[in-house]
């Protein structure tokens, strides 16, 4: 594999800031991208138009990458703009792949990153850039690499929107079941969280402070699993990294037991995330970042209770309020206890949670088949980057050449 530098196979073209007075959010001018922030999948999104005379342009199919905190991301140009200090643009000679270059620099971003310089935020200049190595193999073989990865990421990208839909319709039927528009809505009585727990002391709880559990005192495996806001942070309960303590540190802390069926909401970092605790984790305590709550089950179903708590706006609103003017961004448990829902009936509630499972299911698959493409993707990206991959039973795509961009 043939190494070249960068700037000896494309041209590349710093950003500059003009003066703030030619922006404008109305459409006059060309449109002026700033940084990562206006990134992404691919192409990024108009948020600002600039009409100034003194600019920095990116023409139709360049690569933006961005060069001042973070450094490396990169998106492809998809129409004449402007460009601020925050990234450069790079156009690729005849002899380069514009696409080919993309994925490359896609692949390589922590690398990149590695480059940038500086105390307060990481930034890297232009002559570094020039001299970042890139692989030139054939042009025929840069296309065919370029059409293979992405055919991949157009299938990465389908499974995403097959889980947003998803996503969308569980929302909808919750508005359609439960919302102010639906059947019963005004007869059903307006109570607080707290009156869905169970009767029992400590039904609704948050996990052990300060000393009474320390990092150090946790295990990658064992019988006694510790959760906190990763398990809870998707609205699904996620089981990725996985801690445990010992029976005798278990003793304790019984109180803040975790049991299945629980509902778990964050209440530090992300908060207002919430999940329901899977029967398979028979024993557990949670996290003072997690408040649990143990219902009362002929009151309400944890599904219904979860996605509410995560989803209803009318939920979401008085988090929002009573979280106002905090100092820290969080909840606490005597805020959750007082949040107010509408308490339709049981049976309507577990309808929805037939559903909710239902869709579940549909999603794991969709997750797993996400999982499968990713891995694929990173792996072919790795082989055909380092000339291990056999491109001889990959065909040349049916594509127009222009300026170095595979069409």
């Amino acid at each position: 594999m043939i190494f070249q530098p960068l700037g000896s196979i494309a041209k590349i073209v710093a950003g500059q800031s003009p003066e703030s007075s030619t922006y404008n959010s109305t459409g006059e001018g060309l449109p002026f991208f700033q940084g990562k922030a206006d990134f992404q999948d691919m192409h990024p999104k108009v948020r600002m138009w600039c009409t100034s005379d003194k600019r920095k342009e990116a023409e139709p199919d360049d690569i933006l990458i961005s060069v001042r905190a973070p450094v490396g991301a990169v998106n492809i140009c998809n129409q004449k703009s402007i460009i601020g200090r925050g990234l450069a643009a790079i156009r690729a000679s005849s002899n380069l792949d514009g696409k080919f270059l993309y994925y490359w620099l896609k692949a390589n971003e922590k690398k990149i990153d590695a480059l940038g310089v500086g105390s307060t935020f990481k930034a890297i200049t232009q002559d570094t850039l020039k001299k970042i190595e890139i692989p030139v193999p054939p042009l025929d073989n840069q296309i065919r690499i370029a059409h293979l990865l992405g055919k991949v990421e157009g299938l990465i990208a389908q499974r995403k929107q097959h889980l947003q839909q998803l996503d969308d319709l569980l929302k909808s039927v919750f508005l359609e079941m439960f919302g102010p528009q639906s059947v019963g809505y005004t007869d059903w009585p307006l109570i607080e969280i707290k009156d869905l727990a169970a009767k029992h002391k400590g039904a609704m709880r948050t996990g052990p402070f300060g000393s009474n559990l320390l990092h150090s005192e946790f295990s990658a495996d064992g019988d006694v699993a510790v959760l906190g806001i990763d398990n809870a942070v998707q609205n699904r309960f996620a089981w990725d990294e996985r801690r445990f303590i010992t029976h005798e540190k278990y003793k304790e802390l019984a109180n803040y037991r975790i049991f299945p069926g629980d509902v778990i909401v964050t209440i530090m970092g992300t908060i207002g995330r919430s999940a329901v605790v899977p029967n398979d984790i028979s024993l557990a305590i949670n996290t003072k970042h997690l408040a649990a709550i143990t219902l009362n089950r002929e009151l309400a179903n944890p599904l219904f209770l979860s996605y509410s708590i995560h989803s209803s706006p009318f939920i979401l609103n008085q988090f929002k309020s009573k979280n106002r003017g905090a100092i820290m961004s969080g909840l606490n448990l005597g805020l959750i206890k007082e949040t107010k829902l509408k308490r339709p009936p049981v049976s309507l509630q577990n309808d929805f949670a037939k559903i909710h499972q239902k869709i579940d299911e549909i999603k794991f698959h969709y997750r797993q088949s996400l999982t499968d493409l990713e891995t694929l993707y990173g792996a072919l990206s790795q082989q055909a980057f380092k000339g291990e991959l056999d491109l001889s039973r990959v065909p040349m795509p049916d594509v127009q050449v222009v300026r170095g961009q595979s069409k």
